[in-house]
């Protein structure tokens, strides 16, 4: 049984609560200081973090109003033809901030003359030390090797730069986020009693211990959920994982779904709840078994497997607690298929890539 990721789980919303209160002068100093210098973000991510960057495509985009791109690293290092990065903030996500493809993007961008600015949890990385700016997660060193207090810190890091870039009476609300730290404590409580998890429940599990494989669907904000969950089930339980936005889905691999197939979809009240609960309703018209993570009773009413989380969050904060029901289903699966959750084989907690 866990013994070190059960804790970094369990500290996720105290870490919420400092960084919300600590970060943002910080990240309105950034804001400050760089509004009218680009007019557009590149991430630069691996792992875990590249699937906050995926939210920081859509939170950036709809509550100020940049265009956001993903960069690929192999340009840079590999094919060593780094792109005209002029009008660019370049955005770095990197819990350890030492992986050398990412470093060289940095690198190219500083070159370039273009500001810089590092969401971490290692402010004394090498990425730290050449950037412009760090904004420092302050989570305490992780000691599993799956990323999960870090990971949901960096969402609500990416929500205050957010907050901090949006005009005035924006989208983002200071409020919200301070009042997340308070909902996360309810999906923990839930989510660590055994008589109200639904992860803890034997059919459940049995069920998806006994697949090769499984889909996970989000859309909107939480499709970095899915492919946050999608890493978390690998990694924790070494089952076969494939992760799609809902939409995308409908455009052939729904072909794969044949009687008993699970598929888990993440299903907050808010724009995306209608199209990927009818790309539920298809999968299940084909045989689909469900598992559904949503504030909605209808929508968990449909579901096999129901993974309630708590009503009253904004959609475009529900990645943060969206993403533990999938972290405690990970360790449950990975515990019942006798993986060393805290550590599991063949991967590493600082992974160099160039």
């Amino acid at each position: 049984m866990s013994k070190i990721l059960i804790n970094e789980i369990n500290e996720q919303a105290a870490c919420i609560a400092r960084l919300v209160q600590n970060a943002r002068p910080e990240a309105r100093r950034i804001a400050q200081e760089l509004k009218g210098q680009f007019d557009y973000i590149l991430v630069t991510s691996r792992g875990s973090s590249e699937n906050a960057g995926r939210y920081a495509q859509y939170l950036m985009q709809t509550a100020a109003g940049y265009p956001v791109a993903l960069t690929r690293p192999s340009i840079y290092t590999l094919y060593e033809r780094p792109p005209q990065l002029k009008n660019a903030l370049m955005l770095g996500i990197s819990q350890s901030g030492a992986s050398p493809d990412l470093l060289a993007v940095f690198r190219e961008a500083r070159a370039q003359g273009r500001p810089t600015v590092l969401i971490t949890n290692t402010p004394d990385s090498p990425m730290a030390q050449i950037s412009d700016y760090v904004l420092d997660l302050n989570c305490g060193k992780e000691y599993a090797t799956a990323a999960t207090k870090s990971y949901t810190a960096t969402l609500a890091a990416i929500a205050l730069l957010a907050e901090a870039f949006q005009p005035e009476g924006g989208l983002v609300r200071y409020a919200d986020l301070q009042a997340l730290p308070a909902q996360l404590e309810q999906v923990l409580q839930r989510y660590n009693d055994p008589r109200e998890s639904p992860v803890s429940a034997s059919p459940h599990l049995e069920k998806l211990v006994n697949m090769p494989y499984l889909v996970v669907l989000g859309r909107g904000y939480n499709n970095a959920t899915a492919f946050e969950i999608e890493l978390k089930l690998k990694e924790l339980s070494g089952l076969t994982t494939v992760a799609y936005s809902a939409a995308d889905f409908l455009h052939g691999p729904i072909a794969c779904i044949q009687p008993g197939y699970p598929v888990l979809g993440v299903l907050p009240r808010g724009a995306t709840l209608g199209p990927v609960l009818e790309t539920m309703r298809m999968a299940q018209a084909r045989g689909a078994w469900l598992a559904m993570i949503s504030d909605d009773p209808g929508t968990l009413a449909l579901a096999d497997m129901p993974m309630w989380i708590p009503e009253g969050i904004p959609e475009y904060l529900s990645p943060v607690s969206d993403v533990i029901p999938g972290q405690f289903l990970g360790m449950a699966l990975g515990a019942a298929r006798g993986v060393n959750v805290d550590q599991p084989d063949g991967i590493h907690k600082v992974t160099e890539t160039w």
